[in-house]
Parts: structure tokens; sequence; C-alpha cells
């Protein structure tokens, strides 16, 4: 016979599914919450519902939300039959309840199209911001070389239109940048360039130099978006002599400054 905390852990897997433990702890919160208000009606408010409400919509997954929404809401009914006075402020507290707990039905239904809960979704978005930014890192060059990078959205968000893809290839002396604008604004280009970004990191490098923009608009193209295009600067730098290629597609060109003379030269691709 098992006893101690290892034995009860393994009671718990057998017993509960793991995916369904956040919700049995939260029905198991809302219980109680209700046996306090039908017990002491005039010390634990209605409100007190607001807590398990809030903390479902935030952990919840989309499947299991709307029941525990239908679930609380009739908690809430039998917590207002046990009112001993029904005043107007008492009214207006239980329609701001149902109010929530409708808007919370609507976007769990919202939520069912990306399929991932509050705290998991916002978690993904944030990984691939990360692996956006990650793929603009300068790869590590010779102690002869700095390379700085800056990018900064008009919005200040870090999911916007423009991004920065960087590599150097295996068994190449070259550095490939691209610096990729995406037709739109802020969050509205931001999913275009989610996917723009993977597809044109795989492309760098992988292909000849001049072979990269054909194949980055060929790709683009083949999306078919209505109002989707993009256009791009790419930089290939031969490490080793310092000699480089610049090539744009609709956007404007590059532009070099000379060391020591302070003189700007605009290369015209």
């Amino acid at each position: 016979m098992t006893t101690g905390p290892r034995g009860f852990r393994r009671a718990l897997n057998r017993g509960i599914p793991r995916r369904n433990r956040t919700l049995v702890a939260l029905v198991a919160f809302t219980v109680v919450l209700t046996a306090a208000i039908l017990v002491w009606p005039t010390v634990a408010p209605l409100t007190g519902l607001v807590v398990p409400l809030l903390l479902g919509s935030i952990l919840l997954s989309p499947r299991q939300l709307p029941w525990f929404v239908v679930f609380l809401m009739v908690m809430l009914m039998l917590a207002i039959g046990r009112q001993q006075t029904i005043e107007v402020r008492t009214v207006i507290a239980i329609a701001i309840l149902y109010l929530l707990c409708f808007i919370v039905l609507v976007t769990s239904f919202r939520r069912t199209r990306l399929g991932v809960a509050g705290v998991l979704g916002e978690s993904m978005l944030v990984d691939l911001r990360d692996r956006i930014q990650q793929q603009g890192g300068i790869p590590p060059l010779p102690p002869v070389w700095l390379v700085e990078t800056a990018l900064r959205s008009a919005g200040g968000t870090p999911f916007a239109g423009d991004f920065v893809v960087a590599t150097r290839p295996r068994h190449s002396n070259r550095l490939e940048i691209a610096l990729v604008d995406v037709s739109g604004k802020g969050e509205q280009a931001g999913t275009r360039a989610l996917l723009l970004s993977g597809a044109f990191g795989g492309l760098l490098g992988a292909l000849p130099p001049e072979d990269f923009l054909p194949a980055a608009n060929d790709y683009l193209l083949r999306q078919a978006w209505a109002e989707g295009f993009a256009t791009a600067v790419h930089l290939s730098l031969d490490i080793g002599t310092g000699e480089f290629e610049v090539r744009t597609a609709g956007h404007p060109p590059a532009a070099q400054l000379t060391a020591g003379a302070g003189r700007w030269t605009v290369h015209e691709a």
C-alpha cells in the first residue's frame, strides 16, 4: 500500500486527468463560494462569484469554458434565491454578473477558432515574437567585424510589418541580411510578417544571393493575399574581402556611410 504525497499524486492522476484538474478546482471553488452565500447571505456577497469567472476565462480551454460559465450561472441563481431582500442595487449587481457571464461566453466562442486558452494563446504569441527576433539576430562574425541593428515599429508593437532575417550559411564566407517591409500597419501586418519571416528565413542562405528575391517574390505571389505585398532590401557581404552586393525589390535604396569621411552613398539597385 502506497502512502504519503507520492501515493496521493498517483491516486490523483488516476482519478482526475491532468487537463481537467483546473476545471475541477474552479468548480469546487465556485461551490464553496455559493455555499458561503447560502449560509451567510447577509455577509458573503454575490459578487464573489466574479473571482472564479475571471479565473476560468484565463485558465480554461475554449471547450471547457462555456460549460463552466453555465454552471456558474446556475450557482448564481441558487444564491439569488437565498437573498433576504432584493433591493435595486442587488438587481443591478445581478444584471452585471450575468452580463459578465455573457461576455465571457462570447469570448470563449471566439477563442474556439484558435483552440487554446488565454494564457496558452498569449505564450504562443510571445514564442512567435521571440522567434522573429532570433531570426533577425546577427550570427557570430570574426573579431574584425562589428554589426549593429535596430528595428522599431511606428506603433511600438513587436508584431509589426517590418522584420529582419540574417544568416551566415555553412561552408560559406558570406553574411546574408534581408530587411522586409510588409504592407499594412501595426498588428494588421503582423500576421503576414509572421508567415513571411519563417519562409524568407528558410530561403535566405539556402539559395544563391541573386536568386533570393525572385524566390521570395514567387512565394509571396502564391499566397494570393488581397492586400498583401512587401518590399525588401537584401545585402550579401563577403566577410573575407569586404565586397558586397545590394539588391532591392520595391524598397528604398540602401545607404552606405563611409567611415572617417562622413560621406553617405546611396546604392541604387
